[in-house]
């Protein structure tokens, strides 16, 4: 249910930038950040930073969490004590830069659910 409701998120947010696309693209949301990695290359920093962003977006969105019988206490708790650990192992030995967007994608797939995000 929650990947049902975390792709829904992830479709929202790019339909979203889509619509509100402008000549100068900027990475401020996981969105924006697909949207350039469809353009250019994105570096490993700020799929690192948005990864961050969207973990804890998710943490403190309470329909999220409930529905996946959970707390925002609970989910920013698994998210504080995994992240270091979740930083070395996912971004330790990633490219400095991404070229593709399957590569963030993944890349970020990957951090939300090593920090306990299901």
């Amino acid at each position: 249910m929650k990947e049902i409701l975390l792709m829904a998120l992830f479709a929202g947010g790019v339909y979203l930038v889509m619509m509100n696309q402008s000549e100068d693209i900027d990475t401020t949301s996981y969105g924006n950040l697909l949207n350039k990695a469809d353009t250019s290359v994105v570096s490993v920093d700020d799929v690192k930073n948005k990864a961050n962003l969207l973990a804890q977006f998710l943490c403190n969105d309470v329909t999220f969490q409930t529905t996946g019988l959970s707390t925002v206490s609970s989910c920013m708790d698994k998210y504080s004590h995994s992240k270091g650990r979740c930083e070395d192992q996912v971004f330790g030995n990633a490219p400095a830069v991404f070229s593709e967007k399957v590569q963030v994608t993944d890349t970020v797939k990957e951090f939300i659910s090593c920090v306990g995000i299901e």
